[in-house]
């Protein structure tokens, strides 16, 4: 069954594809389910808080206890951690004490909590920093691969994409450096190619390392469906990207023109795109199939694709059809819990 989270009154909890109520909203913050768990928190709230060493703030979430619930929402681990992160291949990073390590689903301590930050597991190695380097350990905590990186994104269609002193590039399972570490920007493989960004533009390389699609863009997304969107144009103007974007095909070619002030990928025939400060739905010709009049708005999964309307959260389907929405207006930042 899948279950779609909702927020009322200041609270989550979670609906089903009818828009039911399967669990009561109930706790501070919710995530999705992963591997039959989701994470939630009791006692936390939202503050603003400076974000690292620079002079930027951001409401974050704070404070309180962390712990997983099943699909009934009875507690599969009672809140105990001071923040926790989805299941992934049956171990989940959690944290204590300032440290964080992997637990599986009794909450026993996997690997104990002695690392900076975790990154889930996949094919068998979770990431992990010591002394603010990546590295990859096995479901034992050995090490497979030593702590050397500045940052890691997922394992995606065999390599990793990492990052060294502001340059990034591609390792195997092994460490081994697939595709040199010199990009501007990169991001992971999707459907067989990967963004990356030379002289502050955005193109495409293939698995080989090769330029597939030639950095021409001044931002750009990853393929899904087919389908990438990328920016003609822009630059920052007060925060605000100034370009439009459309959407591309593995060739490079323009399949849905520029014209469209924010994007999302396509997921399940459908993309959310903002034009004139209202979200709505295209398909894969950029035609609109559901009208620009949310002031927010996510992908589909599973038919649904949750979104904002006069301040009030909720879920649609494919033709538009409000399946459920909050009683009571929602501030904006919850639109992205979970």
């Amino acid at each position: 069954m899948n279950l779609f989270l909702i927020v009322q009154n200041f609270k989550c909890g979670y609906i089903n594809r009818d828009g039911n109520i399967v669990i009561e909203p109930q706790f501070d913050y919710a995530g999705r389910f992963f591997e039959e768990a989701a994470v939630v928190n009791t006692g936390g709230r939202y503050q603003i808080e400076k974000l690292g060493n620079s002079r930027y703030k951001a409401k974050m979430f704070v404070g309180g206890q962390w712990g997983y619930i099943n699909k009934t929402g009875s507690y599969l681990i009672p809140p105990q951690f001071s923040h926790a992160e989805p299941f992934s291949e049956g171990l989940a990073g959690a944290k204590v004490k300032g440290k964080w390590g992997f637990i599986d689903k009794s909450g026993d301590w996997i690997i104990k909590p002695k690392y900076g930050l975790t990154f889930p597991f996949e094919r068998g190695q979770g990431g992990v920093t010591i002394r603010n380097k990546w590295g990859f350990i096995d479901k034992k905590g050995k090490f497979v691969i030593e702590p050397r990186f500045d940052s890691t994104m997922n394992l995606s269609e065999g390599s990793r994409c990492v990052g060294i002193n502001d340059r990034y590039g591609f390792i195997d399972r092994k460490g081994k450096v697939v595709i040199d570490i010199k990009f501007q920007s990169a991001y992971s493989f999707t459907e067989g190619l990967a963004t990356v960004s030379i002289s502050d533009k955005y193109g495409f390389i293939d698995k080989k390392g090769k330029i597939a699609i030639e950095p021409q863009f001044t931002l750009a997304g990853s393929f899904h469906e087919g389908l990438a969107w990328v920016e003609v144009g822009g630059k920052y103007e007060r925060t605000i990207r100034s370009g439009k974007f459309g959407y591309i095909n593995k060739d490079g070619d323009m399949l849905i023109s520029p014209r469209f002030d924010e994007p999302s990928e396509f997921c399940e025939g459908l993309a959310a795109v903002k034009v004139n400060k209202k979200w709505g739905y295209v398909n894969r010709k950029g035609d609109f199939v559901i009208s620009p009049e949310f002031e927010m708005a996510g992908v589909f999964r599973n038919g649904l694709a949750k979104v904002i309307t006069n301040r009030r959260l909720g879920y649609i389907d494919k033709k538009g059809n409000r399946i459920w929405q909050s009683k009571k207006p929602v501030d904006h930042q919850t639109f992205w819990i979970g």
